[in-house]
């Protein structure tokens, strides 16, 4: 779930001219939106929250976060697979349903033109930051995690 959280931070928090991967990492340690994807399952307006929130809690004005409530309306879902990487999940959803989907294709997102963001990565942030990634994410997002354990069943 950690790989959600840096490809939705590298896809909507621009970098600056001068950033290098040290002050990206840091400004990705500086954003923290609670249960970003669980907040995003509820109300899908709370994406672009988490968005603009570039530092603290992008969700903290809104109302707490019933996961129980998130929790049972996933579970009445046919199909869920939350990921970080998108090609997988089209892959698991041909497989799954027998649909024909769309195939890969490499988009840069339209958000950016030049630079790209500079990668991150949980080791990266570890290496240069101290911090491991994956424990602050959960501390994060406890109802994302249990999300995640219902998507694996």
């Amino acid at each position: 779930m950690s790989s959600f959280f840096l490809t939705f931070f590298r896809w909507s928090v621009r970098p600056k001219s001068n950033d290098t991967m040290l002050s990206y990492g840091a400004r990705l340690l500086a954003w923290q939106p609670s249960d970003l994807q669980s907040t995003t399952l509820r109300h899908s307006h709370s994406a672009v929250l988490a968005q603009r929130g570039h530092a603290g809690d992008a969700f903290a004005s809104q109302p707490a976060l019933a996961c129980n409530e998130v929790l049972h309306a996933a579970a009445t879902f046919h199909v869920i697979d939350l990921t970080g990487s998108f090609d997988p999940a089209m892959a698991r959803l041909r497989h799954l349903t027998g649909l024909e989907l769309p195939p890969f294709r490499q988009v840069p997102p339209p958000k950016y033109g030049q630079p790209k963001p500079p990668q991150l990565s949980v080791r990266g942030l570890h290496d240069a930051h101290g911090v491991n990634y994956t424990r602050r994410v959960r501390a994060l997002a406890p109802c994302d995690w249990r999300l995640y354990k219902l998507a694996a069943h």
